[in-house]
């Protein structure tokens, strides 16, 4: 329906103009009555009208006075100039002005009808033109953008530059790849009561710009979409987060760092924003070694998932401080699976493995870091219940249990504790182990804990009743006695010795 409103000072006027005929069945709706100009005007600002009927002479503010400054206000709106006598030079002006006709009092429906139905056309059409213009500028500014966002800055016009070179701009974005509506997505994100944003649909990424310095006001407003996404899909979406502002010369830059954090994605949960404050250069070294492959083997050999978890909680920080990309981490994490099963097989011939098309398949269907963690855990769990460190063989007891020594130093043991585990009689695997080694139990436990104290002391923040701790020492001066008698030297002393060496070289 259009929108029709009346101006006149005669409220007899107003009122039969009301209802001289039915005008919604005409396709009209009255939104509102005003008394004078200055009222008039208020009104076609606020409710926009598209059909206008005004008393050319009104107190104060005249009709022709009224128009041309609601023309000058922007308004689109057709007017109707209402009058009690015909006057040539009030006509000549109401065509200068562009007025759509000109009606005497009283109004007669058989001259008010036709006027309307001939308005009511001409509104429809400059409402389709509108609709289009409307709709290609809305695609030539969003292909501004994009050529924007892919530096090809030459193909902006002024207008956009001139617009949004001086404000401050918050980049975020979320894969796209679980979908293809996103047209929907975008509608019910426009719906939405945000801060101004610009949406644009990139390779599989869509791209939000947020013309804001706040950047706590475009998280919420991200989050909110996350949601919006989520309830619309029926499934977590990633989404990445520039936690600073970017001026619009800058914007090919910020693209490039979106792209970057949508690979980082694949090391964090779906429910994780991740930010590019979250992006640091390596700080921790490659820890998937031959050393934790071995531990790892003990632990299903031990059935100590406790510890299994404590390592695989490990990995995963580790690729999240190094936010290594995708590949990389899929492509180091076979190669390291692949070293477990082969020790393990090594130890237990008789265990049955899984195919090397198992594990790629496993590796590269996993849709995120922890969904890759826990199904190999699990993998590895079911190859756990068919293995058993403690059952040994006549050739290996010793090697067992000196793996286990090697792996839980750290524990409360002892060569009884040794010997229940390994169902051996004390004595027997006493001998046994002196025979083998060279040592008795206890003095072969020391060696192996005070040579784990070493590997610790030579961190800089360790103390010392950490280290003590940590290698299986509940007395912190036993541990003080033990060290100095084994390296000549006090665990602090021994701890400068190091520190010195570090800062020669």
């Amino acid at each position: 329906m259009l929108k029709v409103l009346f101006i006149d000072d005669e409220p007899i006027i107003r009122e039969g103009l009301c209802s001289i005929i039915d005008w919604k069945e005409h396709g009209y709706r009255i939104i509102g009555t005003a008394k004078n100009g200055k009222e008039g005007l208020q009104y076609i600002q606020k409710l926009k009208p598209d059909v206008v009927f005004v008393d050319i002479k009104m107190p104060g503010l005249s009709g022709i006075e009224m128009v041309a400054q609601a023309k000058q206000m922007g308004s689109s709106a057709r007017f109707v100039v209402l009058s009690g006598y015909s006057d040539f030079t009030y006509a000549q002006e109401l065509i200068r002005l562009g007025i759509e006709s000109y009606l005497l009092k009283p109004v007669d429906e058989e001259e008010l009808i036709p006027l309307i139905v001939n308005l009511k056309m001409k509104c429809l059409i400059d409402r389709k033109i509108d609709t289009q213009l409307g709709q290609y500028e809305k695609i030539k500014e969003y292909q501004e953008w994009k050529d924007i966002l892919h530096g090809n800055m030459e193909r902006v016009e002024q207008t956009l530059r001139i617009s949004y070179e001086n404000e401050p701009i918050i980049m975020a974005s979320f894969d796209s790849l679980l979908f293809d509506d996103w047209e929907i997505v975008q509608y019910k994100i426009d719906q939405s009561d945000f801060i101004e944003t610009k949406i644009i649909t990139l390779e599989n990424q869509m791209c939000i710009l947020f013309i804001t310095d706040n950047i706590d006001a475009a998280l919420t407003s991200l989050k909110v979409m996350k949601k919006t996404i989520t309830n619309h899909v029926g499934v977590e979406i990633k989404a990445q987060f520039i936690d600073r502002t970017i001026t619009l010369n800058k914007l090919p830059f910020g693209f490039e760092q979106l792209q970057l954090l949508q690979n980082y994605s694949y090391c964090f949960d779906d429910k994780t924003i991740v930010k590019e404050s979250l992006i640091k250069k390596p700080v921790n070294k490659y820890i998937l070694s031959e050393k934790l492959a071995s531990m790892i083997c003990r632990t299903l050999e031990f059935e100590d998932y406790h510890q299994l978890d404590l390592y695989f909680t490990e990995i995963q920080t580790y690729y999240q401080t190094n936010m290594l990309k995708k590949e990389k981490i899929r492509a180091d994490w076979l190669d390291f699976i692949k070293l477990i099963i082969s020790k393990l097989k090594k130890n237990h011939p008789e265990i049955s493995l899984p195919a090397n098309e198992t594990l790629v398949e496993m590796i590269y269907q996993s849709v995120s870091l922890e969904a890759l963690l826990k199904m190999t855990k699990q993998e590895l769990l079911k190859l756990s219940s068919t293995v058993n460190g403690f059952v040994c063989t006549s050739g290996n007891t010793i090697e067992r249990i000196t793996q286990y020594v090697e792996q839980y130093h750290y524990k409360d043991l002892s060569l009884k504790v040794i010997a229940e585990l390994f169902k051996y009689n004390r004595s027997y695997i006493g001998k046994k182990f002196k025979q083998s080694t060279g040592d008795y139990f206890h003095v072969y436990l020391d060696k192996v804990r005070l040579e784990k104290a070493k590997e610790l002391l030579k961190i800089p923040d360790m103390k010392v009743y950490q280290v003590s701790e940590k290698v299986g020492y509940s007395n912190n001066d036993y541990f003080y006695k033990k060290f100095k008698k084994y390296t000549g030297v006090s665990p602090k002393e021994y701890q400068k010795q190091q520190l010195n060496k570090e800062l020669t070289v």
